[in-house]
């Protein structure tokens, strides 16, 4: 009887897998969360507990309809189980790393069943990444919307040759929604739109699934879930849910600009595209709109298509694109690469250098704690004190008002939600030319508590009269000042 050809690859994946997570699990809790973003993940993570509501996202004290609670709600189970908060917050991004390399895994057999190295060379790809290990081991959103991606493309595969896979993908798809945004959803949609054009040269055109009720069925699945949040929020602020969290947040972040004209040019797609891991990244692109020609594997071409389509997509795109979206990406340049490695008719001491070449050029897999961000930078950890400081003597009668207009060193709402106000709704100017319209709207109350840097002061004088200083602690003022009344 012959061996199993998976024998081997899948006992190599499983002690590399095991090896990876074993060497930075010990990481969780070094230092504490530092990004911008994280705030908001220590905010909305705590804020179920303090609003004593796991049915609402809250952010400053308020509903926010932004992002989906499924990562929160981990975080925020751990917390009231007593785990160190910073490895709380952590922990579900680490979870979700070690899903995407067992992912990858997945998503390798099912692209290439006749090539089993590709298993264990794909996953050695994705964990040798320096992005992929950055996400895992913070408290932000990404790493999780890769998994649900990488889960959605590779069970799309298997559900072409066995139509049961198709509830896997419509699972992959509502939760992704739940953990992030319906990222898999639309991404889902364009890779099978890609499969149906391309349909004459590979067999599977729409009418394969579109006509199957497995498809049928998993995808009234997949819009239920997908769905479902929104409307519960729906039925309980009305249509003011949907407007943020689908028209700004979605729609608003990925329209093309009101000119209907290119807001990046190629450089800046180009960047965005490759980022900190720029030659790693280019041969997997490379190998991804090649290897469909090269094995004439024409149903790996939705694979290529679904880059170009993201690459087009926010060159024209007017909202603000973060360079973390990129990491989408990891599993399939990853995957590509090892099929084009390993589909070469080289010597097998020839693909293995290859491989153990490409892995060290990327970093290798495991990372030291100096290349993770993991230690909390000195501005940061000094606003917080500064936070803390005015939370114990925040009065109840007045509106904590921050001046949060300085880009480079600019305060997280999450930050002065959980540190600084006490628990009360706060307000902070994000840009100094709407100081003007701020103060004559009425929003702010007529005594302030405030906090800003000393050279702000000179700012806000034509709106507050009655200063009166608190504290100094350079760089950074708090005081207490009446507003203005201020004509038309």
């Amino acid at each position: 009887m012959p061996s199993n050809p998976y024998r081997l690859p899948l006992i190599a994946t499983f002690f590399l897998i095991i090896w990876v997570m074993g060497f930075h699990v010990s990481m969780l809790g070094l230092g504490a969360i530092s990004h911008y973003d994280e705030f908001l993940t220590l905010d909305r993570s705590t804020s179920f507990a303090a609003q004593n509501d796991w049915w609402n996202t809250y952010t400053a004290h308020e509903v926010n309809f932004n992002k989906p609670p499924l990562q929160y709600w981990i975080s925020g189970w751990l917390i009231e189980q007593g785990v160190d908060l910073t490895i709380a917050l952590r922990a579900p991004s680490f979870m979700f790393g070690g899903l995407t390399l067992i992912g990858a895994g997945l998503f390798a057999f099912a692209l290439f069943p006749k090539l089993p190295w590709t298993v264990p060379v794909t996953v050695l790809f994705v964990a040798s990444s320096d992005r992929f290990w950055g996400a895992a081991t913070m408290a932000l959103l990404d790493v999780g919307s890769l998994f649900f991606l990488t889960m959605t493309f590779a069970t799309i595969h298997l559900a072409l040759r066995a139509p049961l896979w198709w509830y896997a993908v419509a699972l992959s798809i509502g939760l992704g929604a739940l953990q992030k945004a319906p990222i898999a959803f639309g991404f889902a949609m364009i890779y099978l739109v890609s499969l149906g054009l391309t349909g004459r040269w590979h067999g599977h055109r729409f009418r394969t699934f579109i006509s199957n009720r497995h498809f049928l069925a998993s995808l009234a699945l997949a819009l239920v879930l997908v769905s479902s949040w929104h409307l519960l929020q729906f039925i309980q602020h009305g249509s003011t849910a949907l407007q943020q969290a689908v028209g700004r947040e979605i729609v608003g972040r990925l329209a093309p600009s009101s000119a209907s004209g290119q807001v990046r040019d190629l450089r800046e797609v180009l960047s965005h595209m490759f980022g900190a891991e720029g030659a790693v990244r280019l041969f997997g692109l490379i190998a991804a709109f090649w290897l469909p020609f090269r094995l004439r594997r024409y149903d790996l071409l939705p694979i290529p298509l679904v880059m170009l389509f993201y690459a087009v997509g926010i060159s024209f795109s007017d909202g603000f694109i973060s360079h973390r979206y990129t990491l989408l990406f990891t599993t399939m340049t990853a995957v590509m690469l090892a099929g084009a490695i390993l589909a070469f008719s080289w010597s097998m001491q020839a693909r293995i250098l290859t491989v153990l070449l490409v892995s060290l050029f990327s970093g290798g897999p495991t990372k030291p704690p100096s290349e993770l961000e993991l230690m909390r930078e000195s501005y940061v950890a000094k606003q917080i004190e500064v936070l803390s400081s005015v939370a114990k003597t925040l009065d109840t009668e007045r509106r904590l008002f921050v001046c949060n207009w300085h880009k480079k060193e600019r305060f997280s709402p999450g930050n002065i939600s959980y540190y600084g106000s006490s628990g009360q709704i706060f307000m902070q100017v994000r840009d100094v030319h709407d100081l003007p319209s701020v103060f004559r709207s009425g929003t702010t109350s007529s005594a302030l508590e405030g906090l800003c840097r000393s050279e702000d002061l000179a700012i806000l004088r034509p709106f507050i009269t009655d200063l009166q200083i608190l504290s100094r602690d350079d760089p950074y003022v708090h005081f207490y000042a009446s507003v203005r009344e201020l004509s038309d």
